[in-house]
């Protein structure tokens, strides 16, 4: 098998067994349970640095692979692959240019959804009266 193969099959394998052990652990979440902790993930600094140097790697890598190798989707999963890897060399001291900060994008997101939601509530509520 050949390298390219090897990293789609594992992205493929990966992903659904990811998307399983997912489904399985919050099948007995409630919903307000399901968002809080969507909410708490989008605000934790750590995960959205991995995010985005993950997503930007991956980036990246696709590029360089279509470029160098002509197997752009094996370059997309070793440059996913590397984005925890930076994250570690980034906590061992490395220095890496600041990113975006969608920090801001959320909160604004998190307050409108929770207008709506107080919205819907009080409409429920006022026609039970």
């Amino acid at each position: 098998m050949s390298l390219r193969w090897g990293a789609i099959l594992g992205t493929a394998g990966g992903a659904l067994a990811g998307a399983g052990l997912a489904v399985g652990r919050m099948r007995n979440f409630e919903q307000d349970e399901v968002d809080d902790r969507a909410y708490r993930i989008s605000q934790n600094r750590g995960q959205v640095r991995l995010d985005h140097l993950s997503s930007y790697s991956a980036a990246a890598g696709f590029f360089g692979g279509l470029l160098i190798f002509r197997t752009p989707i094996a370059g997309a999963c070793v440059g996913l692959a590397a984005g925890p890897l930076l994250v570690g060399a980034e906590r061992l001291g490395v220095k890496f240019p600041e990113l975006p900060d969608s920090s801001a994008a959320a909160r604004d997101e998190a307050k409108r959804l929770a207008r709506a939601a107080e919205k819907a509530v009080r409409s429920s509520t006022n026609g039970r009266q």
